[in-house]
């Protein structure tokens, strides 16, 4: 099921703060791997490769379920998201968000102790073609775009609890 409407009070229980592995695959060239100690907006990296990035991320990380609570229902909210979203949790899928708020039921999902998060973002093509500067078109395309556009998972990631106002 989807989380409560928009008239549902939000209160965070936990964040999800890593560190991350992080796993690209470009849309040109070999993948390849890192480790984010925190998330960040992938063109502010002092890595060319990681800066210039489009293609598929795939972030991981675990983390342990927030104490029992209230009965609230708990949502997976990955805060900001530049790109498409994709979640799975446990090896269980939550959904994909391409558009608005990136939340996730966890009803079901989410279990006591120790999770295993993944998120897969896929990222525009611009910071790439930005990057390939002997590329005369490219560069005409992207001439006025300094620095890139915003790319990948910035979060903060965090769980949830959300009750639905009383009538």
């Amino acid at each position: 099921p989807p989380p409560a409407g928009p008239n549902a009070a939000a209160t965070p229980l936990t964040t999800v703060s890593g560190p991350w592995r992080v796993s690209f695959t470009p849309v040109q060239g070999a993948p390849f791997s890192r480790e984010f100690r925190q998330l960040a907006d992938l063109t502010s990296s002092p890595d060319a490769a990681v800066a210039a990035f489009s293609g598929q991320v795939i972030y991981r990380t675990s983390f342990d379920s927030p104490p029992e609570g209230t009965g609230a229902e708990l949502t997976l909210d990955l805060g900001q998201v530049h790109g498409t979203a994709e979640v799975r949790l446990n090896g269980r899928p939550l959904g994909r968000r391409w558009w608005g708020e990136r939340r996730f039921a966890l009803a079901g999902v989410l279990i006591t102790g120790r999770n295993e998060l993944e998120v897969v973002v896929g990222t525009a093509l611009f910071n790439y073609v930005r990057s390939l500067r002997d590329n005369p078109m490219a560069r005409a395309w992207t001439e006025k775009a300094e620095p890139g556009e915003p790319s990948g998972l910035l979060g903060p990631v965090q769980i949830l609890a959300t009750t639905s106002p009383r009538p």
